[in-house]
């Protein structure tokens, strides 16, 4: 009998932790996750949601509507080499700036999002010959109206001003 009320206690303890998870395990970006970093590009300035955990990558800007003008995102890695990008659940386009060392080693403005947005068939991987360790996500046209191009230096301060 003891044993049978210790097996119900631990079953409703693991059912009840169950329950009660975070949500936010299962989606990386939850509020209370969010950093934030401030870049600088000349005379323009961008806060920046930061990705810098495999899931954050993974989830990046997918099923997000917008963004606001100087907002975007960086992915930023470990060690420099050739990740591989895509517009997998994007709903909205993008201007990509690939960084190594704080410096702009390569540009791809105005990517669209793919015509059936979750749907890999129709998703293409971009990256550049230039091994980066970030990678900066823009609303698309802020390359060309920040004048943004190859060699700029990035000033970045934690956090956002």
């Amino acid at each position: 009998m003891t044993q049978n009320y210790y097996n119900i206690i631990l079953a409703a303890v693991f059912m009840g932790a169950i329950s009660f998870s975070p949500q936010g395990l299962s989606n990386p970006a939850t509020p209370a996750q969010k950093k934030f970093i401030q870049a600088e590009i000349g005379s323009k300035k961008y806060t920046l949601e930061v990705a810098d955990t495999i899931g954050k990558r993974e989830q990046g800007l997918s099923n997000r509507k917008n963004m606001d003008k100087n907002q975007g995102m960086i992915f930023i890695f470990e060690q420099p080499d050739n990740y591989k990008f895509c517009m997998y659940n994007m709903l909205f386009p993008l201007d990509f700036i690939w960084i190594r060392h704080d410096k702009v080693v390569n540009l791809t403005p105005d990517v669209p999002p793919p015509p059936t947005p979750n749907d890999y068939k129709d998703v293409t991987a971009f990256t550049v010959a230039e091994k980066f360790d970030k990678v900066i996500e823009l609303n698309a046209g802020q390359i060309k109206s920040s004048k943004i191009k190859i060699g700029d230096a990035m000033k970045f301060s934690w956090p956002p001003k």
